[in-house]
């Protein structure tokens, strides 16, 4: 056997990485197998990789094949697009800790306390304030968790999305405080009552982009109409600048044009409109929202929580008395009319003030049923007409006109009265958070502070806002003190991990236990489909819920294995193990209930995958 001869290689005619053209070694950068750091790690090799480690159009794709959710278009020649990739990825590397924190303390809460969000707090106080000092939430906050809410397929982890939205919530919650709170703060006449209806859908429908420009846009295209109907009533001869304006102004491409009002940052005055009575205007203004808008007061399903959200009730043409009066007040202020609410008891109204014939007399005020296609009345005939028991006489405590705060907390008020008539431990929250709402309206109410604090107890969150309102409040009262000492209660705990109570199924007691957590089952009575998140050997609830429930009418009673299950219905129930059984491929489906997220971090087509804090309670589940 001899030996091979090697040859030695020249070291010129050698090929290595470094005879690729430059773009070749940018697409190599750029492939999905090399990270951002190993891109830095290549551009301190030589100048040559430096430079090309640097280029635009190689972070363009880094940043595009890592992130897909985008407040710009990505074709704009004008992004630094490195910038653009280590702002993106800092805040994700700020947040995603932040997040997996915050899962792991309220794993074992009802509710998301605000005390465990301190640090989402820290970053807001701190940086989410612009040049002028107003609120603005920092973009790269914005897109990071825009990023996580979208996600989707198999790289989905739904716990994090489950609370990215949680902290989502709480951001627009921070900017909808404080621009309530800066608005009360205004004199009353600049105070628009449309922006304040605005901040209270959006206060209550966190998880819906309530836009504000939607709202003024749908206002504004109402007074054009009143505006351009107004002019084709104008006798031709008289008003020769109005015919010009409309040859000017095609009314079916081009809206007629209206002056910003000095006192309303979003109102808008039209000019023409001073020529006419406000009388003239106004019966204008009720044919176009009533006739051609079709508005219509809300008989059928009167104490809805919808009639008050001022989105809906310009969708859905159909609202409750102030909510119309609001909208109504709005447009006619669009036109340079002034309107006034009337804070009546029992039904909302506004009035204008309209000169007798005789010049010398005081004048009158018309009173506007906006909840009945906007008839004119007469004080006498509101009483009349709107009475209840025991209020048949004249005063002038029933057309109080009140402030704006006033009509802002009537509003609240109605929808705190919806819930607050069908409590359940579901409505507890929403109930909550509208009173955290009128605080910002009434800081200075007693009685809605102490029964905020006192539903926070009930909730065992947001230790920190109780006490900083007690504190504000002077009286020291027995009632005020057991509430601190719970608060402190609640803010300790809010501090540390919930204590973790682990399931075996080794555990003889455990041996019935049929089902494992993530398994999707089937109501065998009631045929609905719910997912599992939590087992019991027997019924813990109380002997009153099993009598209620009916669980002696069982064939095992309440000697058998019971599962708390996320219904497809949205509701969460404690179901007996004789009355499930595992549900079809076909009625298996992700997204079951809006709480998955909060117990399992995946999908995988037949069944859900327990996250880390479950998995911790039901080990040999996983």
């Amino acid at each position: 056997m001899t030996d091979a001869v090697v040859e030695p290689v020249d070291a010129e005619s050698s090929i290595s990485i470094l005879h690729l053209a430059d773009e070749l070694l940018e697409m190599i950068f750029a492939c999905r197998q090399l990270d951002h750091r190993d891109v830095v790690a290549l551009g301190a090799v030589c100048s040559r990789f430096w430079a090309i480690s640097c280029s635009r159009e190689l972070w363009k794709r880094k940043s595009l094949d890592r992130w897909r959710v985008w407040r710009f278009d990505a074709v704009d020649s004008g992004v630094d697009w490195k910038a653009v990739f280590h702002r993106r990825l800092y805040w994700q590397e700020l947040l995603y800790p932040i997040i997996r924190e915050v899962a792991a303390l309220n794993f074992s809460r009802q509710d998301v306390s605000y005390d465990t969000m301190l640090p989402v707090d820290d970053i807001l106080r701190h940086r989410a304030t612009d040049a002028d000092g107003n609120c603005a939430v920092p973009e790269g906050l914005s897109d990071t968790l825009g990023e996580i809410l979208n996600s989707d397929g198999s790289d989905c982890d739904l716990t994090m999305k489950y609370y990215a939205g949680h902290v989502r919530d709480y951001v627009t919650s921070f900017q909808v405080e404080k621009d309530t709170r800066a608005l009360c703060r205004l004199p009353a006449e600049e105070i628009q009552l449309e922006k304040g209806a605005i901040l209270l859908s959006q206060w209550q429908k966190l998880s819906t982009n309530v836009r504000p420009d939607d709202v003024y846009k749908q206002l504004d295209a109402m007074a054009n109409r009143v505006h351009e109907l107004l002019i084709l009533q104008c006798d031709d001869t008289e008003n020769n600048r109005h015919r010009t304006l409309r040859q000017q102004n095609d009314c079916c491409a081009t809206k007629i044009p209206f002056e910003k009002s000095s006192d309303y940052n979003s109102c808008y005055v039209s000019q023409s409109c001073q020529m006419f009575g406000v009388r003239s205007v106004l019966i204008v203004l009720n044919r176009v929202m009533f006739e051609e808008w079709q508005f219509v007061g809300n008989t059928q399903d009167y104490y809805s929580p919808s009639n008050s959200y001022i989105d809906e009730v310009i969708e859905k043409r159909t609202g409750m008395p102030i909510s119309l009066c609001i909208i109504y007040a709005a447009v006619a202020q669009r036109l340079g009319v002034r309107i006034e609410p009337v804070n009546f008891p029992h039904h909302f109204l506004v009035r204008f003030c309209e000169s007798p014939s005789n010049d010398a007399q005081v004048p009158v005020p018309v009173y506007v049923d906006v909840f009945n296609a906007g008839r004119f009345l007469t004080a006498a005939q509101c009483v009349d007409k709107f009475s209840v028991a025991g209020m048949h006489y004249m005063s002038e405590d029933l057309f109080f006109v009140p402030p704006p705060q006033q009509v802002f907390a009537r509003m609240v008020r109605n929808v705190l009265n919806y819930y607050q008539s069908a409590f359940t431990m579901d409505t507890s929250t929403t109930i909550q958070r509208l009173l955290h709402f009128l605080n910002f309206i009434e800081p200075d109410n007693l009685q809605n502070a102490i029964l905020l604090c006192t539903i926070n107890v009930h909730l065992r969150v947001n230790g920190r806002q109780i006490i900083d309102m007690l504190n504000s409040i002077p009286s020291m009262s027995e009632e005020i003190v057991t509430l601190k000492e719970h608060a402190d209660v609640i803010l300790k705990e809010s501090c540390r991990l919930p204590e973790v109570v682990v399931k075996r199924r080794a555990n003889p007691q455990h041996l019935y236990v049929t089902y494992r957590v993530g398994l999707v089952m089937r109501h065998k009575r009631y045929d609905y489909i719910c997912v599992i998140y939590g087992w019991d050997p027997y019924c813990r609830m109380s002997r009153a819920w099993q009598t209620q429930m009916g669980v002696h009418l069982l064939t095992h009673k309440d000697r058998q294995p019971f599962y708390s299950v996320l219904v497809e219905d949205l509701s969460i129930r404690y179901a007996a193990q004789e009355s499930l059984e595992i549900a079809p491929a076909e009625a298996v489906k992700p997204n079951l209930h809006p709480r998955v997220g909060k117990y399992f971090s995946a999908f995988d087509s037949h069944r859900y995958i327990p996250n880390v804090e479950l998995a911790k309670r039901y080990p040999d589940d996983v």
